[in-house]
């Protein structure tokens, strides 16, 4: 998060892979990555499964995440293999 708030450029593709997934974990991130992510720009968000495992519960931060963006953006989950994923994509 340090990273995206200190940056300027903004991307095709963020690739986030974080360690603590709560909401309040999310939440101090989200803006950096919305605003670096280019408009056609494409998130994928790693650990979108993790609530589904019992000892992980409280880990929602992607979905949150989710639920926090503007509704135009897509965000389609793949939870085919846990800890899931979550592909999220800006409009152009």
């Amino acid at each position: 998060a340090l990273y995206l708030q200190r940056e300027t450029r903004r991307f095709a593709l963020i690739l986030c892979y974080v360690h603590g997934n709560s909401p309040a974990d999310w939440a101090r991130f989200a803006r950096p990555l919305v605003e670096r992510l280019e408009p056609g720009g494409t998130l994928l968000a790693r650990n979108a499964a993790l609530a589904e495992i019992p000892e992980w519960r409280e880990e929602t931060g992607v979905r949150w995440f989710s639920t926090w963006l503007p509704e135009e953006w897509s965000v389609n989950f793949d939870h085919s293999a846990v800890p899931g994923l979550a592909i999220i994509r800006k409009p152009a």
